[in-house]
């Protein structure tokens, strides 16, 4: 594909659930650590970091084989490219 796709256009897993993996890097609220640490899981609710943050899953611009939801990487909020997004859910 070369690019970022809109949202539905990637086929649903088991759970019916679309674009998991494979469109776009999701941002997460975690602050990055190699090992987990204290740092695994974050509610978003009142964060405000500055520092590196956990991106997961893979998008369309790695190989095929890395693309899966434990994969992680990480980058700082302050870049910007065409393959970083985020999920919005509701309760």
């Amino acid at each position: 594909r070369g690019k970022t796709l809109p949202v539905g256009s990637l086929q649903a897993n088991a759970w019916g659930l679309h674009d998991v993996a494979g469109n776009v890097w999701e941002w997460t609220c975690s602050a990055y650590d190699e090992d987990y640490g204290k740092n695994g899981e974050q509610r978003c609710a009142g964060k405000n970091y500055a520092g590196w943050v956990a991106l997961r899953g893979g998008s369309w611009s790695i190989e095929p084989r890395r693309v899966r939801s434990a994969n992680r990487f990480w980058y700082g909020p302050f870049h910007r490219f065409n393959y970083l997004g985020l999920r919005l859910a509701q309760d």
